[in-house]
């Protein structure tokens, strides 16, 4: 059955550039990418160090643009970057714990990179202090597990370029809110950002939500390229809703 869902693969798509695992089916990556996809250029899978093992014999990408990456592990990360990461310019990561995201390996394995998103990882302490993303464009920081220094804002300070950022968390540290709006206002973070996303998870105690909607107001006050602001109450009663706009607008 999968040697023939392989055959029916390659005659419909000759062309294929795009490989993603599709486990419900019965298939994984290799399952269908037989000896040879250094034509791949977008590439999505669960790791597993025997699946990495059985494709590192396959004739691998080797102008991989695009890597989405779940349930990977610190040392499956590294392994990968360094095979892949030198062409990135787009890369996902989904589902890491146990400090597995290095945030200072990833910038320097992936020098090209433009788009960086982290969903549910957990980071390296402090690895985001010595991280270098000048060509970062793009950032989406969905339930970050940075350690008890929070890091988002320091971690701001190394993607001077950044265009367009969206933050989905119920948990900052207060100092690190704060510290963002300092950064904000000293014109030393987020000064060539466009657009801003932000949803404010229905979990959030108050005290963060205060904090939050005041790094909101200064960066629609003070970032001069921003555009586009887009605020997500999710699941949130009315009257939190309100609480935030009047905190917010001062209404």
């Amino acid at each position: 059955m999968l040697v023939t869902a392989r055959m029916k693969i390659w005659k419909v798509l000759p062309e294929l550039d795009i490989a993603v695992d599709i486990q419900s089916s019965g298939l994984t990556v290799e399952d269908f990418l037989e000896d040879d996809f250094s034509s791949i250029r977008h590439l999505e899978f669960f790791y597993h160090e025997t699946i990495w093992n059985n494709l590192k014999t396959s004739k691998l990408p080797t102008q991989l643009e695009s890597l989405n990456m779940h349930l990977a592990d610190r040392k499956g990360i590294a392994a990968l970057l360094l095979q892949f990461g030198a062409s990135l310019r787009k890369l996902s990561l989904n589902e890491v714990g146990a400090h597995g995201v290095d945030l200072k390996r990833v910038s320097e394995l992936c020098p090209k990179l433009r788009v960086l998103q982290l969903r549910s990882v957990s980071l390296v302490e402090n690895s985001h202090q010595q991280a270098n993303f000048r060509r970062l464009e793009e950032l989406v920081w969905d339930d970050v597990d940075s350690g008890v220094d929070g890091s988002l804002a320091a971690f701001l300070s190394s993607v001077p370029n950044l265009e367009k950022l969206e933050v989905n968390c119920q948990q900052f540290p207060l100092d690190d809110l704060r510290h963002m709006i300092k950064l904000i206002i000293e014109k030393n973070v987020l000064s060539s950002l466009q657009s801003l996303r932000w949803n404010f998870n229905r979990l959030t105690p108050q005290n963060i939500f205060i904090q939050l909607a005041a790094v909101i107001k200064v960066a629609s006050a003070m970032l001069p390229k921003l555009k586009g602001l887009n605020l997500t109450y999710e699941s949130h009663p009315v009257l939190k809703v309100v609480s935030i706009a009047a905190q917010m607008f001062g209404i």
